[in-house]
Parts: C-alpha cells; sequence; structure tokens
C-alpha cells in the first residue's frame, strides 16, 4: 500500500464520520465472524459430547432394566421357595395397573401376597408397601384375600427399615436370610 493510499484513508477516518464507521465495523465484524467460528467449533464439540453421554446412558438405563427384572425375578422365586417350605404352594407374578405396580403378588385359597423388591431398603419402600397394599385393596378389591403376606425382598435394609417391617409386619427377607420373619 502507497504512501499516498494510506494518508489519504487516514485523512478520511478523521474527516469523514460514515467511512470511519464503516471502517470500525468492518474491523469488528471480522473480529465477530472469528469469534462465531470459534464457537461454532466448540459448540460441535459439546453436541459430540453430548451424544457420547446420550449413548452412555442408554446403555446404563438398559443395564439397569434388566437388573431390576432380573432382582424382581429372583426375588418371585425366592419367596415362592420359602413359602412353599412352609406349605404354601404359589405362583408370583408382577401385578401392573395404569396407576398402580406391585413387584411380587400371588394368591392361593384365602391367601394374597404382595410385596415390593428392591436392591436396597429404606423406610420409604416400608411404608410403600402398605400404601400399594391399601391402594390396591380399595381400587380393585377383588385381588385381595382374606389371609395377606406383606413382603419385601433386598439385598440390603438399613436398621431402620427392619424396625419398620417388623412394626407393619412385613415380611422382610434376603436370599439367603429373612430379616423379619413371615406372617402366615
Amino acid at each position: 500500500m502507497s504512501i499516498e493510499l494510506k494518508e489519504k484513508i487516514i485523512e478520511l477516518l478523521e474527516k469523514d464520520r460514515e467511512f470511519r464507521y464503516a471502517v470500525a465495523g468492518l474491523i469488528g465484524l471480522d473480529e465477530i465472524l472469528k469469534r462465531l467460528d470459534q464457537h461454532d467449533r466448540k459448540f460441535n464439540e459439546i453436541i459430540e459430547e453430548i451424544r457420547d453421554i446420550r449413548k452412555e446412558l442408554v446403555g446404563i438405563r438398559s443395564y439397569l432394566d434388566r437388573f431390576s427384572l432380573t432382582l424382581e425375578e429372583e426375588a418371585r422365586e425366592v419367596i415362592a421357595g420359602r413359602l412353599r417350605s412352609m406349605g404354601v404352594d404359589i405362583k408370583l407374578t408382577r401385578l401392573v395397573f395404569p396407576e398402580l405396580e406391585i413387584d411380587i403378588y400371588g394368591v392361593v385359597g384365602d391367601l394374597c401376597v404382595v410385596g415390593e423388591a428392591s436392591t436396597r431398603i429404606g423406610v420409604g419402600v416400608i411404608r410403600s408397601v402398605d400404601e400399594k397394599l391399601s391402594e390396591l385393596t380399595s381400587r380393585y378389591p377383588d385381588y385381595i384375600r382374606g389371609r395377606i403376606i406383606k413382603v419385601i425382598y433386598t439385598m440390603w435394609a438399613t436398621e431402620d427399615a427392619i424396625c419398620e417391617a417388623k412394626k407393619r409386619n412385613i415380611w422382610l427377607l434376603k436370599a439367603t436370610e429373612d430379616l423379619t420373619p413371615p406372617t402366615i
């Protein structure tokens, strides 16, 4: 660029406000465009990370679904086996209504078994068995029989949960032991 051209540009910048704003805008626009390109690159990296996280999440959900179903199946088998050893031959299933889901359910004669299966049990799960039984009784009384065994199958329970289960006459058990006695 020649000295004359540079001097003319400087003169225009000093005297011509419109020209000055146009040049300033071009300089700023270029900077803004560069920053937008940087943001686009970073944004695309974040989108890719989100896709990776979603894939991992789908895998984790799938694993948890398989594990939960396996625990419920194990619970029904163990409880049915324990009841058989006490002279009660009962088929346990899952009971699902639009507004109510019960992991462990079965009837034989005048006996009804209602319960839940969960890897870890706290007091809230203990209370939920009575709440679900109450809802089942009020909404679907045909599913209830004269004698009721409330049961929860778990891998681990807090001491408070064990005490609460005793108070509520809920049979709390693991695969290897009864944490509270069955009430037949």
